[in-house]
């Protein structure tokens, strides 16, 4: 989102001088000029955020929080399209103000629901199903050895849930033990290469699909186990079931392991 005065927007200000041919003018008109703008920006912000907030609700159909207003890292991101609409808005707003034009304004409000209809639909029992929206993950290095320790960032999996991560099909140990999504579905933890045992084979040379799983029920179960991230005394010590075979949401990333010396660290992997 741009910045004007400390504050994101969904328009880009750059973008909206430009249409509006004000990118050339001397820097101290262009100054006050930006803060003439702002208020546009502002009122498209309000706008687009109450749109969001009456078509999407404040949850989706898993229990998310679904976070308001739309940033690059929410769990529903902020994407190209809606920042084109926003800034033709904002410009469309300063000429209906300023030339009493209001065809671009009107162009834009149109596209924007054209937008919301085609990206999002319509909920069902006031909870939305968000089809687009998947689960993902990142990981830095996108390898290392065996033993050797890496970061993951785990995104738009249910609230409050426990996950699994597997490496090759083997169990990876992770930093904390149980992993717990918190209210918006996502989560970092520290993961570590399964090492060579009696029963299972070595990884290194060669590449493996890492995979986080979101867990359902089974008959396995972790008891008294308190989610860091649940606020409700009444939830906060239960019998998390815990399932091998019952995931409901997953997420996949290629991940290497070399034979002696691992990656070089600070570089997300891939997603496949």
């Amino acid at each position: 989102m741009s910045e004007v005065v400390g504050v994101s927007h969904y328009a880009q200000l750059d973008r909206v001088k430009l249409k509006l041919r004000m990118d050339q003018l001397p820097q101290d008109r262009q100054d006050s000029i930006d803060e003439e703008l702002e208020n546009y920006l502002n009122e498209v912000d309000e706008a687009i955020n109450r749109e969001l907030l009456a078509r999407l609700g404040f949850f989706d159909e898993h229990g998310n929080k679904i976070e308001i207003p739309l940033t690059e890292d929410s769990n529903i991101p902020l994407d190209e399209d809606l920042i084109l609409i926003a800034t033709k808005w904002a410009v469309g707003k300063y000429r209906t103000e300023q030339n009493d034009k209001p065809e671009i304004e009107q162009l834009a409000v149109t596209e924007f629901e054209n937008y919301l209809d085609k990206r999002f639909g319509w909920g069902q029992g006031n909870r939305l199903h968000l089809t687009n929206l998947k689960t993902r993950i990142t990981v830095s290095p996108f390898g290392t050895g065996e033993g050797g320790k890496f970061n993951v960032l785990a995104n738009n999996f249910r609230n409050l849930s426990i996950l699994e991560v597997k490496l090759g099909g083997k169990a990876v140990e992770t930093i904390p033990e149980v992993l717990f999504t918190d209210i918006t579905g996502k989560l970092s933890f520290v993961g570590i290469v399964p090492t060579p045992t009696n029963v299972q084979g070595s990884l290194a040379g060669d590449a493996h699909i890492l995979e986080v799983r979101e867990l359902g029920l089974s008959d396995q179960r972790v008891s008294g186990v308190q989610n860091p991230h649940d606020k409700n005394l009444d939830r906060r010590f239960v019998n998390y079931m815990v399932g091998n075979n019952n995931a409901i949401n997953s997420a996949q990333i290629r991940f290497f392991v070399p034979e002696h010396t691992p990656l070089p660290s600070g570089v997300d992997a891939v997603l496949v």
